[in-house]
């Protein structure tokens, strides 16, 4: 007696010829490594380690699941958890890439105040300039990008109009660019503005933008020069003098500087709008360099290696009293870079574990700590 012919399956039921469990592996590993790549390119330049290593150790695991999808033999489920293991392999790396924590990027935060900054940043080893229009780090606006260039010290016009920058000449040494921004933060004009005296780096509005502090670095050391806007001559301003800053209400500059009795290392000083009263504010056996105002111009910041480990930032007040560390960071550097209208200080550190200088905020009394630019 024959036996009963075996059921045809409806065509709806059958599984694609070329579903085998040797493709199906293959095609959720192509579609998890391609994921990959392109979640690990997202983290930007400095992606963390973590996120490498879990990316590439999860590879095997795409292949296996693909392999076993495709070995499912019941009628008509093979296509639908190939396709299903394909799908979670092309979200896994970025659902890992964006929210798992040591491997996504911290998030970046808008400086409080709505305050345009400008910052030198090197994400390919090349440093240029970066406008971040309203302290909003997600409409970073990318003002150079000069092969083989390096432009640093950018200062942006207190009416945001221009920047003022150093950029490496052709000779070796470093001028001042001026560069004209339009309605929409672009780059419209450039021009050279200084070509010296000696190398020019560091620079310093006045609150009214009619003159501008320069540093200058020659055989004999750093000086600061006073430019006037109105008739383009440059004076002597401070001897042994860097890191100038202009305070709020233009009455003053702070700068770091050495004493002429002892260079061995820099301290912060004080003089008035001419140059005048010179007087030392802080001295904390260390190099105390990068002083900045705060807004109502009571107190400074800067940057002190005073622990010995690495510089950290210093606030103190004016007439220097009531000396205090705010960022204490045992991994490397924190220097202050500005003071926000709303008290929040951006400071660059390398407390970051992905390597790079990342740029942070916190509260003027060292507290709440938090991402602000990484480029």
């Amino acid at each position: 007696m024959r036996g009963r012919p075996e059921q045809e399956l409806a065509p709806w039921d059958r599984e694609p010829p070329l579903l085998t469990p040797v493709t199906s592996g293959l095609g959720v590993l192509a579609t998890y490594v391609v994921s990959a790549y392109f979640a690990y390119r997202a983290l930007g330049a400095f992606p963390t380690p973590r996120a490498f290593w879990t990316l590439v150790t999860l590879v095997p695991f795409a292949a296996i699941i693909g392999y076993r999808a495709g070995s499912i033999d019941r009628a008509g489920a093979r296509g639908p958890a190939v396709t299903g293991a394909i799908a979670i392999a092309s979200v896994l790396p970025f659902v890992l890439t964006a929210w798992v924590p040591g491997i996504a990027q911290p998030q970046q935060h808008t400086l409080p105040g709505g305050i345009d900054l400008v910052i030198a940043a090197a994400p390919d080893g090349n440093l240029d300039l970066y406008l971040i229009p309203g302290g909003d780090p997600e409409h970073t606006i990318e003002l150079t990008e000069t092969a083989g260039a390096q432009e640093r010290f950018p200062e942006l016009a207190p009416d945001g109009r221009s920047v003022v920058y150093a950029a490496d000449a052709s000779d070796g040494s470093t001028d001042l660019y001026l560069m004209n921004l339009g309605a929409n933060g672009r780059p419209q004009s450039l021009r050279l503005l200084l070509d010296g005296p000696g190398n020019l780096s560091e620079t310093s509005w006045s609150p009214d933008g009619r003159e501008l502090l320069v540093r200058s670095d020659t055989d004999e050391g750093a000086d600061l020069y006073r430019y006037t806007w109105e008739t383009g001559k440059l004076r002597l301003f401070a001897r042994d003098a860097f890191n100038p800053m202009w305070s709020p209400d233009g009455a003053a500059v702070a700068f770091a500087g050495f004493r002429p009795e002892d260079r061995t290392d820099a301290d912060i000083f004080v003089v008035d709008a001419r140059g005048r009263g010179r007087r030392r504010v802080v001295n904390t056996g260390a190099d105390d360099v990068f002083p900045i105002w705060s807004p109502d111009g009571r107190r400074i910041a800067f940057a002190s290696d005073v622990l010995g480990r690495g510089r950290d930032v210093v606030v103190v007040e004016a007439d220097g009293s009531a000396v205090r560390i705010l960022a204490d960071d045992r991994a490397g550097d924190d220097e202050p870079y500005l003071w926000g209208p709303r008290g929040d200080i951006v400071f660059l550190s390398e407390r970051s574990d992905v390597g790079g200088v990342f740029a942070y905020l916190m509260k003027p009394d060292g507290s709440d700590v938090r991402l602000f630019l990484r480029l």
